[in-house]
């Protein structure tokens, strides 16, 4: 990483806050034929990022859980700590009663 967080050889960095940024950021890039690299959580990019677009994911953090489906949308800044713990919560009591 360079001074500021930007990655060696990256053309630029985007701070996604929503989808609607990813959306928008992957079309210009794919439009200008610029390649796009994530970072999920500031530690490392997830590819080569000589001349990319560096996508930063770390705000997408949101956790939606649907006990009733048993299905979780989870957001591409979301560490996997917090995944453990918010299933954990999730878990019902298997002690209580049984």
């Amino acid at each position: 990483m360079e001074p500021g967080g930007r990655a060696a050889g990256a053309r630029g960095g985007v701070k996604a806050a929503d989808a609607d940024d990813v959306t928008a950021l992957i079309r210009y890039a794919s439009s200008a034929g610029i390649p796009v690299t994530v970072q999920p959580s500031g530690h490392g990019a997830s590819g080569n990022s000589d001349g990319a677009i560096l996508l930063r994911t770390g705000q997408l953090d949101q956790i939606q859980v649907d006990a009733g489906r048993q299905t979780a949308r989870i957001g591409a800044g979301v560490r996997s700590g917090q995944v453990q713990d918010r299933s954990l919560r999730a878990r019902p009591d298997r002690d209580a009663g049984q």
